[in-house]
């Protein structure tokens, strides 16, 4: 994942995507998050979505963002004004709100699409196609749903990420922290297994704990998330009735954790 796509998942996390009428447009919302924060070329797939009809205006506004990143290495968490400009354009793209088009909005967005090594032709002619076409979807059934197994998947992600940045010491590691805590608390509460549930409990109070002693670029912290991080991901990865066993060793180490730091 490289820094833009660290900067707009990060980004996306923090849109109140719950604010959405439709659950159909925040499982559009889901879809477009995964598709952009694995993408190989960030950029090419901004690109397709521009000629999405109706989300021009959205995928135009996370180019900015995009060139923005890429050109000010000072900027390593999202602004209050991006997250709402998203999110007002977003909402626009699948028909739940109107924007109103202002001069100095447009000139501000449009006057910061990346320039480097980018087809002039791409931002001609938008509204061509349907999100259907472009990446594949050929009817609502086929836009991923908000299952528990798909938040399950997403936790792995996130928990994955996490443990990378602390590992090389990357400038997001504190705002995944805090990005991967507050997931914490909203999968305990989604949670109906007993184990998992205090799977992300103690990963809570640990992340919590790791924040408030400033203790992120401990080798203790490293370690630990290490030992927890692939048991999570196989415990994912594995069917529901064969899950027994997996998970309780990484429970009993969390629950634990401060045994290490005194």
């Amino acid at each position: 994942m490289t820094r833009a796509q660290q900067y707009i998942d990060i980004l996306l996390d923090h849109i109140p995507k719950w604010e959405l009428q439709n659950y159909v447009n925040r499982e559009i919302y889901d879809k477009i998050k995964t598709i952009l924060v694995t993408a190989d070329d960030l950029r090419e797939k901004l690109k397709e979505l521009y000629k999405v009809r109706g989300f021009s205006d959205f995928a135009l506004c996370l180019l900015w963002i995009v060139d923005k990143v890429d050109h000010n290495l000072s900027s390593d968490r999202p602004t209050k004004e991006e997250e709402e400009l998203v999110f007002r354009y977003f909402r626009k793209a699948v028909g739940e709100d109107e924007v109103e088009s202002t001069p100095e909005k447009s000139e501000t967005i449009s006057s910061r699409i990346p320039s480097g090594g980018t087809d002039e032709n791409v931002f001609a002619v938008p509204d061509q196609s349907n999100i259907q076409d472009i990446w594949g979807w050929s009817n609502n059934q086929d836009i991923p749903t908000n299952s528990s197994e798909s938040k399950e998947e997403e936790f792995a992600h996130l928990l994955e990420q996490f443990l990378e940045s602390i590992q090389s010491g990357d400038e997001n590691r504190f705002s995944m922290l805090e990005n991967l805590r507050r997931h914490c608390q909203a999968m305990r509460v989604a949670e109906i297994n007993p184990l998992a549930q205090d799977f992300y409990m103690y990963l809570h109070d640990f992340l919590e704990y790791v924040e408030l002693n400033q203790l992120i670029d401990d080798i203790r912290v490293i370690n630990l998330t290490a030992n927890i991080q692939e048991p999570y991901t196989t415990w994912v990865k594995t069917p529901e009735q064969q899950r027994t066993g997996i998970l309780e060793q990484s429970v009993e180490i969390l629950r634990n954790f401060k045994e290490m730091f005194e």
